[in-house]
């Protein structure tokens, strides 16, 4: 596997619903804007509300700047410290990795995700009692993301990605070397690394036991070319 440093895996929430909708911005009418609570966990950072996606009940403020990078940070690193074990799978970015990506959170803080390169999902999240993972995924998705890789730990988040339009591109093979800290291999076991892409023609096969980079490139190809 090739080194991953920089771009280890996240499991993204329970997605519901059903397919993107083509050109969709993702914000909401003028009418439907809001401002956050100025006791909110966004206080004092430069927000723009950008609504709730279709059929959800969550709201996302995109959080913007050095500010902003560091408030994203700190909400996701919350879900570490909570004793889940799959929060292992989580990776938690350094603030200053989050400023190149877009980023967004419910007023709360307790859900949220990143997009990177304008089409690819990281650092999605929802914390126990949430139950905003669904939202996450359709209002990312409704936001351009288009390709993720995340870990295929008991086929769980293959046909959670698959209920919005991601379709497997590649796998890539566990090795120890790039386990994340306190990874739980009794729980978690020693999963395959998943690359999907939102695309009308998935490939018929997934490709199997390629490098990690090779993954990535053939997911973004994928979804660049739908």
């Amino acid at each position: 596997m090739a080194d991953t440093t920089n771009r280890r895996r996240e499991p993204k929430g329970i997605p519901t619903g059903g397919r993107f909708a083509r050109g969709s911005s993702g914000a909401g009418d003028a009418s439907d804007l809001t401002a956050p609570a100025e006791d909110s966990v966004l206080g004092g950072v430069d927000v723009v509300d950008m609504g709730c996606p279709s059929d959800g009940s969550n709201r996302f403020y995109e959080v913007k700047g050095r500010d902003g990078a560091k408030l994203f940070a700190s909400c996701i690193g919350v879900l570490k410290d909570g004793g889940n074990p799959f929060a292992a799978a989580v990776d938690v970015h350094a603030p200053e990795e989050y400023e190149r990506c877009r980023m967004f959170l419910t007023e709360d803080g307790k859900a949220g995700f990143a997009i990177a390169e304008g089409d690819e999902l990281v650092s999605a999240f929802s914390r126990p009692g949430k139950h905003a993972g669904g939202d996450v995924v359709a209002k990312a998705v409704e936001l351009g993301a288009r390709r993720l890789d995340c870990y295929d730990i008991h086929g769980a988040l293959p046909r959670l990605y698959g209920s919005h339009g991601f379709s497997p591109v590649a796998y890539v093979d566990w090795n120890d070397d790039y386990a994340p800290d306190n990874w739980d291999y009794g729980t978690l076991g020693r999963p395959r690394v998943l690359a999907m892409a939102v695309t009308d023609d998935p490939p018929a096969e997934p490709a199997e036991h390629v490098e990690y980079d090779e993954a990535v490139a053939m997911a973004r190809d994928v979804a660049r070319r739908s």
